[in-house]
């Protein structure tokens, strides 16, 4: 009983301590101590395994000089002890007695235990594990050593039920609190994603979401880097802790941000523990050498992009919990969101940005458009440049705009000067000082400056004193240029500095190519307008010239001097549709003094004072002096008071007046005169000067005709007295000659010495001689008369020449030429005269024997295969000299060298030939080589019948 007692005492005293306790780990620690010590047992080790809201607990007690055993050993031990799996308390004296499994056996020997209790931990039926109880001696357990054990036990179960329902209020309490933390986080969160959201731009929304992470995390250190984003430049944010080591420099941020896999999968990467988690050692290194030990790293995803990237540090180890992860995606989002909607506000910003660009340029390109229209629709070159100017100067917004061109056709050279308002001129003295030290003048480029004066080094000293003394600072220099000429520079200044814009410096350029284009047309314009003034003017002059050339016919169709003259003035006066003309002729030997004159119907007629005046007018000038008057009461004429009275009286306010000239020499003047001031156009001078001209020939033709009338008159009746005397002559010489040839034929018929018959035949020849030049002379003076008709019929041509040929062989052969007749077989049949054609054969074949030498040949041949008959008598004699060939058929002309060789001849034989041809309608052509030989051909006309017989 005692035992009992003292056992019950230290069952209630340890029963009390295990049950006031609630920390399970605690009671089990408690409850192996106090067993072990009070049953004074070598080893105590209590298994429980798992249970509703609490884990596996495991406690060993060892008495003095042992050591723990090996909970996997235990394990091993009693997974293979069948009696440890079955309920109840086993108390074992003896475990190496044969009554207990093998399994007993083996843990007695491997725990080095012999004896010990095994107690099953049941609460309300349900095992909760077990507890064993060890010596390494045999022991004979009492029943107060066992009833102590169980009821330890026995308080240990209903201690470590009051244990697990302590541990589940407590777990409860944990997850209410972790869930108001969750809460608390996630409404945290949620402000915080709104004010990030409706943070004023990126900027804001970035730098309140760092520091605000930083605390509603707990974290030490909060990196936020944006990545480059259409229309986001690339920044960060960073936030650390007060008295928190330095932050990470956002260089390593971006190498973090590219050497995770996932960050390019758009996952978290959490890292409890930098030691522990699988990091590159090389960013391990750096992150603990920077205080980083653990950390979340959460990419910034819009869409599809990865825009950035959030890095939250800590500078220990720290187990982050779902809630934070969560809050930290979120934030993530949000930012995501926000920067997705900056990048649109600024997308759209930007957009709206180029569109106002767009527009502006728009509206500057059409004003500058419309400018170039403007220049190139105007012809007027002042109007162009002035347009030029002031569009460029507003286009531009400029302050001063200078134009000056230097080409030379038409408008040019020229310049002209813009400013704004309030902006005072430079003067052009300036400007011309200033222009030849201006290098840039000469330069086909566009120059530009935000700046000259800061920029002197660039610009010519010239340009650089023009600027500062025209009080500008930025400009726009460029040519004019139209193709490869340059015609000016334009300059486009601003007072203060500017940065000019391609698209300005196009506009610009845009609106000098359509200066340049304009002024080109202006000039084309303006040489095409002169050129129509010249083609006027030249189709005046041609009109004037076609009416000249009329009024010329018409004066030139008349040899009567006051006829002429009327029509003169009737003429110049329709025709410049003037009305009043007055011509008036001056006295000579050739013609005598006279005065016409002309007034338009309708018009004030001319008196005689008119003509007096004109007169007083003609002899006040020189002869040869045009006059030109526009406005008679002009001061600079110093007319004389009655001329002037005489011209006021007579309505006449403009004139011209010209000298009537021939070959030089003034024979009269015409003037033509007008009731109106007249600006006189050059072809009106011209057309009278050509009328005046053709008036003197006019004249001098009608005095010429007058006196070659008079010549004509004279040699008629010369010619009449010449053919009657030459007929009269030849008559009255044919008759003493006749009877001399009878003479010389009777005595010729006598017996008379040698030298008395040689006589007599000279006497002959000359007499024959002298009848030929008769007969010549004669056939001449009918050919004058124009009594050479023929009387035409059919004939044989081979008929007349077989006779002339028979008729000059004697005297062929007496010289030693050779005469061939060549005639066809069959008959020749001309329409002549017979006695003609017979005398033209006879002098064309005479003179051939004649003019050739000794040895020579002549051939008369009749021509009859060509359309029409005709004859060729060819010689081989002395010819004719080339000069003298073109007027072989002139009277009285021989050829020079038929002179030289004093051959007898009148000159007259071909004369005659020519004429007798003429006369038959035919031809008669010559063809000679001096020294060889002639060729005369005479072509005659077939009778109109081809049967016509010849006349007997």
């Amino acid at each position: 009983m005692k035992g009992f007692s003292r056992y019950a005492s230290l069952s209630r005293e340890l029963g009390s301590k295990i049950r006031d306790s609630l920390d399970s780990e605690e009671v089990l620690k408690t409850t192996a101590t106090g067993i072990g010590m009070a049953l004074g047992v070598q080893h105590v080790y209590i298994r429980v395994e798992d249970t509703e809201g609490l884990l596996p607990l495991r406690a060993q007690y060892v008495g003095p000089g042992r050591t723990e055993i090996d909970p996997d050993l235990l394990l091993k031990i009693y997974t293979r002890t069948p009696e440890m799996a079955r309920s109840g308390t086993w108390v074992v004296d003896d475990g190496f007695e044969p009554r207990w499994s093998e399994g007993i056996r083996e843990a007695g020997r491997l725990l080095q235990m012999r004896s010990g209790i095994i107690l099953n931990l049941d609460v309300g039926g349900k095992a909760l594990g077990r507890i064993y109880l060890g010596q390494d001696t045999p022991r004979k357990w009492t029943d107060a050593e066992v009833l102590f054990a169980e009821s330890v036990v026995a308080d240990l179960g209903r201690s470590l039920v009051n244990a697990r329902l302590y541990a589940g209020q407590q777990r409860l309490i944990r997850q209410l609190e972790e869930a108001d933390r969750a809460r608390r986080l996630a409404l945290d969160t949620a402000e915080l994603g709104r004010r990030i959201r409706d943070a004023d731009g990126l900027d804001a929304a970035v730098r309140t979401a760092a520091p605000e992470m930083g605390a509603l995390l707990g974290a030490d250190s909060i990196h936020i880097a944006i990545r480059t984003t259409q229309g986001v430049s690339p920044f960060s944010s960073i936030w650390t802790a007060d008295a928190a080591p330095p932050p990470l420099s956002l260089e390593f941020i971006d190498d973090l941000f590219h050497a995770m896999p996932e960050i390019a999968k758009a996952r978290l990467v959490v890292c409890r523990d930098v030691d522990a988690d699988p990091i590159p050692p090389a960013h391990r290194i750096r992150l603990k050498r920077d205080g980083i030990h653990a950390g979340v790293l959460a990419p910034i995803i819009s869409g599809e992009s990865r825009l950035g990237l959030i890095a939250v540090g800590q500078f220990t180890p720290r187990d982050w919990t779902e809630e934070e992860l969560a809050a930290i995606e979120v934030l993530a989002a949000d930012l995501g969101r926000s920067l997705a909607r900056t990048e649109i506000y600024l997308i759209n910003n930007q957009m709206f940005t180029d569109l106002a660009a767009l527009d502006r340029q728009r509206r500057t390109t059409l004003r500058a458009v419309t400018l170039g229209r403007r220049l190139r629709d105007s012809l007027d070159s002042d109007r162009i440049l002035e347009l030029a100017v002031a569009g460029v100067g507003e286009l531009a917004a400029a302050d001063r705009v200078h134009l000056r061109l230097f080409d030379e056709f038409g408008l040019f050279p020229h310049r002209i000067e813009w400013t704004a308002e309030g902006v005072p001129k430079m003067g052009w003295d300036l400007l011309d000082e200033l222009a030849p030290r201006v290098t840039e003048l000469r330069t086909m480029e566009t120059c530009t400056s935000a700046d000259v004066l800061a920029e002197t080094d660039r610009w010519s000293e010239g340009l650089v004193d023009y600027m500062r003394r025209s009080g500008m600072v930025a400009g726009v220099f460029l040519p004019l240029a139209l193709g490869d000429r340059m015609l000016g520079r334009l300059a486009v200044c601003c007072a203060g500095q500017r940065q000019w814009t391609d698209y300005e410096i196009g506009c610009i350029e845009s609106v000098a190519t359509d200066l340049a284009s304009a002024l080109g047309n202006a000039d084309l314009y303006a040489q095409q307008k002169r050129m129509v003034v010249e083609l006027d003017e030249l189709g005046r002059r041609k009109q004037r010239a076609l009416d000249a050339e009329t009024l010329s016919q018409e004066l030139g169709a008349s040899l009567d001097m006051g006829r002429i003259l009327r029509t003169a003035v009737r003429g110049v006066g329709q025709r410049l549709e003037i009305p009043y003309i007055f011509v008036q002729t001056f006295a000579s030997e050739r013609m005598p003094a006279s005065a016409f004159q002309w007034a338009a119907p309708d018009t004030r007629p001319i008196d005689d004072t008119a003509v007096a005046r004109h007169k007083d007018l003609v002899e006040r000038v020189d002869e040869d002096e045009v006059l030109l008057v526009e406005d008679v009461g002009d001061p600079q004429h110093n007319w004389s008071e009655r001329l002037l009275l005489w011209m006021k009286d007579s309505y006449i306010r403009s004139f011209i007046s010209v000298p009537v000239l021939f070959k030089g020499t003034p024979i009269g003047r015409i003037s033509a005169c007008d009731s109106r001031t007249r600006v006189w156009q050059g072809s009106e001078l011209a057309f009278l000067e050509t009328v005046a001209t053709e008036i003197g020939r006019a004249l001098d033709r009608a005095a010429l005709y007058v006196n070659q009338l008079q010549l004509v008159n004279e040699l008629e009746a010369l010619d009449t007295q010449k053919s009657e005397f030459i007929s009269t002559v030849s008559h009255e010489l044919r008759t003493p000659l006749t009877s001399i040839s009878g003479y010389v034929e009777l005595l010729m018929d006598e017996d008379l010495p040698k030298h008395q018959h040689r006589m007599l035949e000279i006497v002959d020849r000359n007499a024959r001689r002298l009848r030929s030049l008769i007969e010549d002379i004669l056939m001449l003076s009918r050919i004058d008369a124009g009594h050479i008709d023929p009387r035409v019929a059919p004939l044989d041509l081979r008929e007349t020449v077989a006779q002339v040929v028979e008729d000059l062989t004697p005297q062929a052969e007496a010289k030693g030429v050779t005469l061939v007749n060549r005639l066809p077989d069959d008959a020749v049949v001309v329409n002549g005269d017979r006695d003609q054609l017979s005398r033209l054969v006879l002098n064309l074949a005479h003179n051939a024997v004649k003019f050739t030498p000794e040895g020579g040949t002549v051939t008369v041949a009749v021509l009859s295969d060509g359309p029409d008959p005709g004859l060729r008598i060819t010689d081989t004699g002395i010819g004719i000299p080339a000069d003298d060939l073109p007027y072989i058929f002139e009277r009285f002309r021989r050829g020079a060298n038929a002179t030289e060789k004093s051959l007898p001849g009148t000159g007259l034989g071909l004369a005659i030939c020519e004429a007798i041809v003429r006369a038959h309608h035919g031809h008669l052509m010559a063809d000679s080589v001096q020294d060889e030989g002639t060729t005369m051909t005479v072509i005659l006309q077939s009778p109109p019948s081809a049967e016509s017989a010849p006349a007997p």
